[in-house]
């Protein structure tokens, strides 16, 4: 029996957001049966993405509760794409 991996995953970042990420994780966990994801991020934004999955694959997602810190004090889409404002706290 293989051991059990573990990631943990940005859910929230990436230019397209949650939904890409999240079904690319989806994807690895339905290929890898001894993968687990912690997945780091908005956890209603997480989990309305992840409530339809069948139990085998929920089972193997860990959510865990994250907020994004913005220190930027002008334009937010701009320092996004600059990524001068992202902070996760874990």
């Amino acid at each position: 029996m293989m051991p059990v991996l573990t990631i943990a995953l940005d859910a929230m970042g990436g230019d397209l957001g949650p939904p890409i990420i999240l079904s690319g994780a989806i994807k690895a966990l339905q290929t890898h049966p001894n993968l687990h994801i912690i997945a780091c991020g908005d956890a209603q934004t997480i989990t309305g993405i992840t409530a339809e999955l069948n139990s085998d694959i929920a089972s193997r997602i860990t959510i865990h509760h994250a907020k994004m810190k913005s220190r930027c004090k002008t334009n937010h889409r701009l320092c996004y794409a600059q990524k001068k404002m992202r902070q996760c706290a874990v």
